[in-house]
């Protein structure tokens, strides 16, 4: 290999004169200032904060929406027992109640002339919800679509506190059901 000394003139000069312009670069280069590691650590925080408490309120919409559809599905089930004894003209009742062994479940079940016959299966709330009461409860529709009672259902969490709950209404002199939270 030879030494810079011994190359060509004009090959030494191109080489000098490349040198010289990596050279007047790093003061630019040097110039230009960075983010530091406390506006980095900052920064990171910040979006940690930020998820967390995306991530918090999303798991509150997941218990809500859990709670709602626990609702919908009693409250369904009590529409369809009504039209059931309207339009078969016969007495039907929805039956409810809890499992407490092994895991605490909410179930309820369609029958008609008060227990006589079960219609369909055991509906079962979604996992982590139970009916408020410990004992269990019926609603009864006559013929003519009116409940037997007033009755409120409550259901609930599974949770010693903190709980969400809501609640389906049947009115005695319609049989209207509605639902609060």
């Amino acid at each position: 290999m030879k030494a810079l000394g011994s190359l060509p003139r004009c090959a030494s000069a191109n080489l000098q004169s490349s040198i010289f312009n990596l050279q007047s670069l790093r003061p630019a280069a040097a110039g230009l200032r960075g983010f530091t590691l406390l506006e980095l650590l900052c920064v990171l925080g910040l979006i940690v904060f930020l998820l967390s408490v995306a991530l918090g309120s999303s798991l509150g919409w997941g218990r809500a929406s859990g709670l709602r559809a626990s609702v919908l599905e009693v409250k369904s089930s009590l529409t369809l027992t009504r039209q059931l004894a309207v339009t078969h003209g016969t007495r039907a009742s929805v039956f409810y109640g809890n499992f407490t062994t092994p895991v605490p479940s909410g179930h309820y079940v369609v029958s008609t002339n008060d227990g006589s016959a079960i219609i369909g299966e055991t509906n079962y709330l979604p996992k982590g919800f139970v009916f408020a009461t410990n004992d269990a409860g019926s609603v009864a529709f006559q013929p003519d679509g009116t409940s037997t009672g007033d009755t409120d259902i409550v259901v609930r969490e599974v949770r010693g506190a903190n709980f969400l709950a809501a609640t389906v209404t049947v009115g005695r002199a319609t049989g209207f059901i509605r639902t609060s939270e």
